[in-house]
């Protein structure tokens, strides 16, 4: 068994996670703020993606915690469009056979999903499935509801810079119900996490740039 097939759906579910059910479930468990952000900044001023995996030890279930960063040049709609895309979130998360919406409220301020992740050939798919919070534009906080994660908190927030720069952070918890050492899955975590950010950055751009040729594109109005 390859690493990445390994570890990819333990940690990748949730860095695209957008995802709920009704109520009531389990109070998402809480994240300590990220306190390295002096380095997160000089990377980011570099035009660099920043991700850092650790382990929490004051945290009794074991999880793995999450930080990334990246500044996309694309307004926080254009991002928030494709976050909230069943359909987009598998040209993004590497393995994801399927996405699809269980459940929503009539006003779409949460909904639950269930991701598929295909890790390897004659090994067993992984099911994710876990509850978004959302603050339109602004903020997604997620809690797991089922299937096979046993951790699986987090939390992304979308700052604009300017007019023209979001930055997009993300902060979790993960754990899967199956076995793996902590050391494979904050190996494989720090080497996918980036992949995924600069997929949603390359995404974000790509709708930015369409966006713009639409606007050109209008006839001026008289």
């Amino acid at each position: 068994m390859t690493l990445r097939a390994y570890i990819s759906p333990a940690f990748i579910i949730l860095i695209l996670g957008i995802l709920t059910l009704a109520a009531p479930w389990p109070a998402q468990a809480q994240l300590a703020p990220y306190t390295r952000i002096a380095e997160s900044e000089a990377a980011l001023s570099q035009g660099k993606i920043y991700t850092d995996v650790w382990r929490d030890k004051t945290r009794e279930n074991g999880a793995v915690d999450v930080y990334g960063a990246v500044d996309i040049a694309a307004s926080p709609d254009i991002i928030w469009n494709i976050m909230r895309n069943c359909e987009r979130s598998k040209d993004i998360v590497m393995d994801m056979t399927s996405c699809e919406i269980l459940s929503r409220s009539p006003d779409e301020s949460w909904d639950i999903r269930r991701q598929v992740f295909k890790v390897g050939f004659l090994l067993p798919k992984v099911k994710t499935e876990f509850r978004s919070d959302y603050v339109p534009y602004n903020e997604i906080k997620i809690t797991r509801t089922g299937a096979d994660m046993k951790v699986q908190d987090g939390i992304w927030t979308l700052t604009p810079l300017n007019s023209r720069v979001t930055r997009v952070t993300y902060r979790a918890a993960i754990l899967p119900k199956f076995p793996i050492p902590r050391g494979l899955l904050k190996k494989g975590t720090r080497k996918d996490t980036p992949k995924v950010l600069a997929k949603l950055r390359d995404e974000s751009l790509k709708d930015m740039a369409l966006q713009k040729v639409s606007v050109k594109g209008r006839p001026e109005q008289r």
